[in-house]
């Protein structure tokens, strides 16, 4: 061996492998690697100093999973409030405010798919509540499955210290999964709305089928006439009724057409118009495709 090698391979022993690695060493590429990960750790301690103290609001029915979820997230500074049912879930929402949702699959009286969804077709189109699904299913689609009712990310059971936490940071930082596109029409949350009464919620759907393009048309007048109330006026009424019936898709196009009439900016409003036209026409021909016994008469007055 020639003075100054860093590494000698056996001629006879040569291959593409232990080459590759030998050269690897000698420019130092163990080196490297072992300074990276240190700084990816360095960088994943910085932001979890960052979200010490989110308020996390834990729902988990299985004490055991629920007790090791409390203990790993308090260690880390986090305040943690137990919720063992998604009814449970959406009270506990509506009494107080939370940074982050860590969310059962499957719970009593109401499932997390169920609960997300309704949480999503209620939050202000503004404001966004991260949720991560946790479950012990951890099969081909229930990722896909999750994220389309609106969860922001996804671990797997038995909780997992490290993938729960990077996780969170991924979330809490921006980084987690873009959220579905909001429903068109969500009977799920729509009878969850009603008390769960097919008959009420029938009768709901009947009336915005009767009266959604109507309303759409007086929008429409008040956007013509450079009337920015009556705008906000008719598209406030439009949000409030496809919240109520599971229409995501038109609450957050109203939404926008709302906001913009209340800050009197009517080109702004213009802009969307054709956004919320569509969304309405949208809603209409889904709710057509259901079982719901909509009067012949008002499913012809919206065609």
């Amino acid at each position: 061996m020639r003075a100054g090698a860093i590494d000698y391979i056996p001629k006879a022993t040569l291959s593409v492998g232990r080459l590759a690695e030998a050269i690897g060493e000698a420019l130092g590429k163990g080196f490297v690697t072992e300074t990276r990960a240190h700084e990816k750790a360095e960088s994943h301690a910085e932001s979890m100093a960052k979200l010490r103290g989110a308020r996390v609001l834990l729902a988990e029915d299985n004490k055991v999973n629920q007790t090791l979820a409390v203990a790993l997230l308090s260690k880390r500074g986090h305040d943690v409030t137990v919720a063992v049912t998604g009814q449970e879930v959406l009270d506990l929402l509506d009494e107080g405010t939370f940074d982050l949702v860590l969310m059962d699959v499957q719970m009593p009286e109401l499932d997390g798919i169920e609960a997300t969804r309704i949480i999503r077709a209620e939050e202000p189109a503004e404001q966004h509540l991260p949720i991560i699904a946790m479950t012990a299913h951890a099969m081909a689609g229930d990722r896909e499955r999750c994220l389309e009712a609106g969860m922001d990310d996804y671990v797997s059971k038995p909780i997992d210290a490290t993938e729960l936490f990077d996780t969170i940071v991924r979330v809490l930082s921006g980084g987690a999964t873009a959220a579905a596109v909001p429903p068109v029409f969500d009977r799920v949350v729509a009878l969850h709305h009603v008390g769960g009464d097919p008959a009420i919620l029938q009768s709901l759907v009947a009336m915005f089928v009767e009266q959604g393009p109507t309303r759409l048309t007086l929008l429409e007048s008040a956007l013509r006439g450079g009337d920015a109330r009556a705008l906000e006026k008719e598209a406030h009424a439009l949000k409030g009724t496809a919240a109520t019936l599971g229409m995501g898709r038109l609450r957050d196009a109203a939404y926008t057409v709302e906001r913009a009439g209340a800050n009197g900016s009517m080109e702004q409003a213009a802009s969307h118009l054709a956004d919320l036209r569509a969304a309405v026409e949208e809603v209409l021909q889904a709710v057509r495709k259901t079982d719901l016994d909509l009067p012949t008469t008002i499913a012809r007055s919206s065609a």
